[in-house]
């Protein structure tokens, strides 16, 4: 994973910053474990792919498809998916006013 475009940030008593808008990293206090903060446009997809470590994503705004593996889910707010290690995985930004998301890096 390519941390360059990020701008590290401890986490807040808050856990994560709720005005943070995208791009955004956090560093989990001695667990050496990612928090990311990610804004997608409408209709954004990323495409298929997969990790090393366990992602879990929270759905902070908006709607977003999830293909994990053979199965292929859409969540919105205030819903989580996890994806883990080796299983491939791609999402798709539904609805006209994208989504944002915090998706949480479990390093191995």
């Amino acid at each position: 994973m390519d941390l360059s475009k990020f701008q590290p940030r401890e986490l807040s008593t808050e856990f994560i910053d709720p005005e943070a808008v995208g791009d955004t990293r956090y560093s989990v206090p001695k667990s050496g474990d990612l928090l990311f903060v990610f804004a997608y446009e409408p209709g954004e997809v990323g495409p298929t792919h997969t990790h090393e470590e366990t992602h879990v994503v929270f759905v902070r705004s908006g709607r977003v498809r999830y293909t994990i593996g053979d199965v292929t889910r859409d969540v919105g707010a205030g819903e989580i998916v996890a994806m883990l290690p080796g299983v491939p995985h791609g999402y798709e930004a539904l609805g006209g006013e994208g989504a944002r998301v915090a998706e949480l890096v479990i390093l191995p």
